[in-house]
Formats: structure tokens, C-alpha cells, sequence
């Protein structure tokens, strides 16, 4: 149902002072009149014209400034109904012009929830609260794209959810994966604001993130991995990063947790139940411990360097440019040579341990450091070794735990 137009208009009413009037506004629309109320505007019955107050009455230029006032606020209203594209009648204004409610803009929500999610969360971990920042920044970059820096909380409606998909999609080149994590971080704004009372529905209840197609994992082959580990060359730093990459394809820890648990090896290696070394390091983004044992092909690498407290970490960015220089030394295939990077090492582990080893999933979430197996595809899958291992036609690969 649509609306062109809202009538305005004041008349007066017969003061019980002799002489005087109090001037009321009423409104009209689709046929229906209804009267708002007093203005609270006092004049001589004839100083009134049938629209303003007329130059008469000395006071005239405020008590004009003030209808128009009036006119203005009820305009703003049926401005904002009418912007909704909802139904709404003469009932909704008045009710929204004597009660009325402030109205939030989206990032205004945004950072309400933000706050109360760092304050009120207690598990909230570092690294998802450096998420919900990135998808903030986001947020931002795509409202002042549209120009709706200031866009109403009541507008991020599925359409708007979806433009901005597209654009994460179409302009910014995001991944499946990252444009559907920032949208169920959105959908969780949503759905918090009507009890916050910054809202009064939730505009993406309907709205469904569909899970995206997710690509195999990159990883190295067994004979890759074999390649790196004998890997030898007089560059000192290229020689480091082949090393240190070959410890994180054995352990499957991201970036930080190799870091950290070498700086903490003392207390994060131990002797296991089977009074074999074994690791267990909380991860840093969840807590969660991984439980793994020292795989025998680490032990030269970790005695090379004089233990894990010297082993020659370096920075992120600076690994995954080297890790490039390295996948072209060995000549490694597309896409995997560009996309070389320490997380690839964490996705190599997986594979190893799922269709070499043969262990199962359950298994393979304990050595990651993963609260359930869930997700598990994202970083390996089992595959026709392990179909060939389960039916007795392959062995599976042995080792030893370093004694």
C-alpha cells in the first residue's frame, strides 16, 4: 500500500478564556482525518487566518516558527513510514509523534552489540573479537560506498544484506567463506536489536546464509613433503623457513601456536601416557588443547636448531614470501606454489594424518586442537588411500614416537 500525500493542517479551538483560542493539528490521509492535539499555541480567535497566525498578533513570528515546527516533525514521520514501503495509516503517525522512539543507525547498533559481546562474553576469544573489528571496518567501507553512512537500523533489510554480498563479492573479491562469516555476524546485529529496543523486528529473520561450496584443501603430497624435508641450499634463510615449514606440516599448529609453544617447550613437552614425548598446547584463538605426539621426523630439525626455544620463527608475512621462493625451487604445481602459506602446512598435517596414517577424524581433531570434528573438511578429507587403507589393501604408514 502506497502513500503520495499527508495533509497538515490547524484550526482553532474555542479557549475558555473569552476571546481566545488554542490552536490543533490534525492530519488526513487515504480519506481518514484525525485530530493530533493541542499545539499548545494560545491566540485572539481573529488573529487567525485559516492557516497562520496572521502579523496581527505581535508574537506572530514565533508562534508561525513553532506550526511549522509541527508540520516538519509529522513530515519526518510519514517520511519514514513511507521509506519502510510498509502499510501504515493516520493511527501509526500520531502514535509515533506523541511517543516517539529514537531511531538508530546500523552502525550505531553495530557498536552497541559489539560492546556488550566483548563485555558480556566471557569465552569470546581474541581472535573472534578481531573478527567482529574486521567486519566492522567492512561495514563501514560499504555504507560510505552507498553513501548511507547514517543508514536507519530499520532499513538493513535482505535486500541490503544482499547488495552488500555482491559487493563483497564483486568489488572487494572475497572468498564463499569470508562473505559468510561477515553475514552471520550482520544477522546476529539483527536478531539482538528488538530486545536491545533499538528495534522493533528483525528485518533478516527470514534470511538464510546457505553454506558456500567448499573447494578440496591445498596440501603437499607425501612426495612434496619429502622434498622439503631434504631440502638444502647455502641461503640461510630460505634452509630456516623449508625447516620450520617441514615442523609445521608435522605438528598441524597455525602461525602462533608454533610460536608459542616453542617459547614454552619446557612445559608444553612432556611425556605422554605411552612415556612417548608428546605435545599438548592450548590453541590461542580457542583455548582448546592439541594433544600430539613428537613425530620421529621432527627430532633432527628440532636438534639442528639446538631445541624448539631456537627455532628460527619468523614473522608470518615473512614465512608465506619465502614459502613462495621455496615452492619455486621445487618446482611445485599451480594453484599450489602461489598459495604456499604456514596454513597449507596445518592442511598438510591433516591429510598425512587422515590418509596416510589412517587415523580417524576423531583422532585428527585432538592432534589440531579442535573442540569437535566438525569443520574438519576445511583443512583435509579422507580419500581413496583411506577407502584402500580401511579395506586392508594399503598399509598404513608407520612411525615412531622419539623416545
Amino acid at each position: 500500500m502506497k502513500y503520495s500525500k499527508m495533509e497538515i493542517s490547524f484550526f482553532r479551538h474555542t479557549s475558555k478564556t473569552p476571546g481566545y483560542s488554542t490552536l490543533y493539528c490534525q492530519i488526513s490521509m487515504d480519506n481518514r482525518t484525525l485530530e493530533i492535539g493541542s499545539t499548545g499555541i494560545k491566540i485572539l480567535s481573529d488573529h487567525w487566518n485559516g492557516k497562520r497566525v496572521s502579523q496581527a498578533d505581535p508574537l506572530a513570528q514565533f508562534k508561525n516558527e513553532k506550526l511549522l515546527m509541527f508540520e516538519m516533525k509529522l513530515t519526518a514521520i510519514f517520511n519514514d513510514f513511507f521509506r519502510l514501503g510498509k502499510p501504515f495509516n493516520v493511527e501509526h503517525v500520531k502514535k509515533t509523534f506523541r511517543n516517539p522512539k529514537r531511531t538508530y543507525t546500523f552502525l550505531e547498533a553495530f557498536s552497541r552489540w559489539h560492546k556488550e559481546e566483548i563485555v558480556e562474553n566471557p569465552n569470546l576469544t581474541v581472535s573472534t573479537a578481531e573478527t567482529y573489528d574486521k567486519v566492522r571496518k567492512k561495514l563501514i567501507d560499504f555504507l560510505i560506498s552507498e553513501k548511507q553512512v547514517d543508514l536507519p537500523l530499520e532499513l538493513f533489510d535482505v535486500a541490503m544484506l544482499k547488495k552488500y554480498r555482491r559487493w563483497m563479492e564483486r568489488t572487494k573479491k572475497h572468498k564463499p567463506s569470508y562473505i559468510r562469516k561477515h553475514s552471520q555476524v550482520l544477522k546476529a546485529v539483527t536478531k539482538w536489536a528488538p530486545g536491545a529496543g533499538m528495534a522493533e523486528e528483525d528485518l533478516l529473520v527470514g534470511f538464510r546464509v546457505k553454506n558456500e561450496a567448499l573447494e578440496d584443501p591445498l596440501h603437499l603430497t607425501p612426495e612434496m613433503l619429502e622434498a622439503v624435508r631434504t631440502f638444502q641450499t647455502d641461503n640461510v634463510a630460505l634452509q630456516e623457513v623449508a625447516d620450520v615449514f617441514f615442523v609445521y606440516c608435522k605438528t598441524g599448529f597455525h602461525y602462533q601456536d608454533l610460536k608459542d609453544m616453542a617459547r614454552l617447550a619446557e612445559f608444553r613437552v612432556h611425556l605422554g601416557i605411552d612415556d612417548q614425548e608428546w605435545i599438548t598446547h592450548p590453541r590461542v584463538k580457542t583455548k582448546v588443547k592439541a594433544k600430539l605426539p613428537v613425530f620421529d621426523e621432527v627430532r633432527p630439525i628440532i636438534d639442528k636448531y639446538g631445541g624448539w626455544e631456537k627455532l628460527p620463527i619468523k614473522s608470518n608475512k615473512t614465512m608465506n614470501d619465502w614459502l613462495k621462493v621455496l615452492a619455486a625451487y621445487l618446482k611445485f604445481p599451480e594453484p599450489l606454489a602461489s598459495k604456499l602459506s604456514i596454513k597449507i602446512g596445518r592442511k598438510t598435517f591433516t591429510d598425512w594424518a587422515l590418509n596416510e596414517l589412517g587415523l580417524t577424524k576423531e583422532a585428527v581433531a585432538v592432534m589440531l586442537g579442535r573442540k569437535s570434528t566438525r569443520g574438519l573438511e576445511v583443512y583435509g578429507k579422507p580419500d581413496e588411500r583411506r577407502v584402500a587403507l580401511e579395506l586392508g589393501r594399503l598399509k598404513p604408514k608407520e612411525y615412531k614416537l622419539v623416545k
